[in-house]
């Protein structure tokens, strides 16, 4: 089962690799992640390019609240960033101090981020699908992306700890 991932991965073959940046797949990123939170339950919406952290933490690129309390939040490179040196940079630092609960992706692979530590990995698709229109979105790929991102959305939302996160 595709699922959403279908117009997702269908958008990823028909890249025009020369062209793209970090911001050519979000689009489909966001419908991904909307249809995704509308299958995990009530309450939950999808803010794209969400505010400015007001103490200087950054603003990741989409911010999941349940209701009106922050679940988490995903942040995406271009494909084939370095994601690995990505998880060791001061942004992502600031991000985990935003939120325990993070996803990291470079549109193919995805890093499911709980209190700092990586909770779960798992790759979507290849490189060498990226622009190639006859590339075939793997079922069981799409399926572990989609028990990552479950989990994500299912964590309870963080509480406010005192007066002044509030």
């Amino acid at each position: 089962m595709t699922g959403p991932f279908a117009p997702y991965f269908r958008a990823i073959a028909h890249l025009d690799v020369a062209e793209a940046t970090e911001h050519t797949l979000r689009g489909p990123l966001e419908t991904l992640l909307k249809a995704l939170a509308a299958d995990a339950g009530a309450g939950l919406r999808v803010i794209h390019e969400p505010k400015r952290d007001a103490a200087g933490l950054g603003a990741p690129d989409f911010k999941i609240k349940r209701h009106e309390a922050i679940l988490g939040y995903v942040e995406n490179k271009k494909i084939g960033a370095d994601l690995d040196a990505v998880l060791q940079s001061d942004q992502i630092a600031k991000y985990t101090k935003l939120s325990g609960n993070l996803v990291l992706t470079d549109y193919l692979e995805w890093i499911w981020l709980k209190d700092g530590r990586i909770a779960k990995r798992e790759t979507l698709c290849s490189a060498s699908d990226v622009g190639h229109r006859q590339a075939r979105l793997d079922p069981d790929k799409a399926a572990k992306v989609t028990a990552l991102l479950a989990a994500f959305l299912s964590t309870p939302p963080e509480k406010l700890g005192n007066a002044k996160k509030l």
